[in-house]
């Protein structure tokens, strides 16, 4: 059996995103919604099952409209007879034992082929053994919660596992961290994990790995990968399919040292002008000092091929202090200031003016 596995796509991310007039849609929900058309497709041609381990929705009260379009798509893995195992992720639901899952429409309407739960679950399917484990749980209940098992086993959950690479976006540093060791119990062949960004394996008996977000959230994802896992039990080997994920793009330009008689705006347009920055979410941040100024109407105007150029940031570094490291105690006072104020601001006329007060110091103290 080849199974589709994947997680944390966040239906419903808006940043740097805007409103499509055609469809109503933001623009990031467009994105996303079309790399889960591929996914789809993908498994109805090439697998013969789906596992998404939570965080379909960026929060767990998505609109009617996204909750529609999500549904009529796992509708088609139905119509197509693909068995799909669905995990709530934290996005997904609260805390709170009352809380409705925003998945709560599979249980609903009960689609066959649809397996939907937040709980401790299990599912067996071609001879495999499908567990899902709890959204929320800790540690200690998950030591009490698994077993081994007596036939072939597949776990799917959501949470933090001790060692893996922490990607920066929403993850609670005090959240539980559960170990190998936890889930390597008899009969556990794999455990498909969601909740982490960065797709990576973890342990390769039992073949522990997070899937990988398929989508970038934000540029804290700009060098990470995306795409979806394929899952082959007949003897748990694995492959990373690439998806066509939205690409974040940081240019950074430091001018903070620029020699005087180099014009800034001209030398930010030659650095902008190599870039490739088409159909990219963009962002440049400039290092300068408090007395440059920056056009950023040429910035705009240079990147006028990005998706999205978010607001110029500037890092301004205050020269006064910055210590210039060829200035030892081996200089002479005079040489001290003319390294000192080489490049500033009336550079000429300080170096003089510094030289003339050290002259009357020298003789008035003679």
């Amino acid at each position: 059996m080849k199974i589709l596995c994947t997680a944390d796509i966040h239906i419903g991310q808006t940043s740097y995103g805007h409103l499509d007039i055609n469809t109503n849609l933001n623009t990031r929900t467009i994105d996303a919604l079309k790399v889960l058309d591929d996914m789809i497709e993908y498994a109805i041609n090439n697998c013969d099952a789906f596992v998404f381990s939570g965080d379909m929705f960026k929060n767990n009260i998505p609109s009617p409209t996204l909750q529609d379009e999500v549904y009529k798509r796992i509708k088609k893995l139905s119509d197509n007879q693909i068995p799909t195992f669905i995990l709530d992720g934290n996005h997904d639901v609260s805390k709170l034992e009352t809380s409705k899952s925003s998945l709560k429409a599979f249980d609903t309407f009960e689609l066959p082929y649809i397996y939907h739960s937040k709980f401790y679950k299990e599912i067996e399917y071609d001879g495999i053994n499908f567990v899902f484990l709890p959204t929320y749980t800790t540690r200690n209940e998950l030591q009490n919660t698994l077993k081994d098992f007596n036939k072939e086993t597949i776990l799917i959950g959501h949470f933090t596992v001790l060692g893996a690479a922490l990607n920066d976006w929403l993850i609670d540093k005090n959240e539980a961290n559960i170990s190998i060791e936890n889930l390597s119990k008899k009969n556990v062949k794999a455990v498909i994990l969601g909740h982490l960004h960065r797709h990576q394996i973890l342990n390769q008996t039992p073949l522990i790995f997070y899937t990988g977000s398929p989508t970038r959230i934000d540029f804290n994802e700009e060098e990470q990968d995306k795409g979806f896992v394929v899952l082959d039990t007949k003897d748990y080997s694995y492959k990373f399919i690439h998806t066509n994920s939205e690409v974040f793009k940081t240019i950074r330009i430091d001018i903070s040292n620029l020699e005087p008689e180099i014009d800034i705006d001209d030398y930010i347009y030659q650095q902008l002008y190599k870039e490739d920055v088409k159909n990219k979410i963009t962002r440049v941040i400039i290092t300068l000092n408090t007395s440059q100024l920056v056009n950023e109407k040429i910035i705009y105007k240079i990147l006028n091929e990005a998706k999205v150029v978010t607001n110029i940031q500037k890092n301004f570094i205050n020269k006064k202090y910055i210590r210039n490291t060829e200035i030892t105690n081996d200089l002479s006072i005079d040489k001290t200031l003319e390294m000192f104020y080489n490049n500033k601001e009336r550079s000429k006329e300080r170096i003089s003016l510094g030289k003339e007060i050290l002259r009357q110091v020298k003789e008035n103290t003679l």
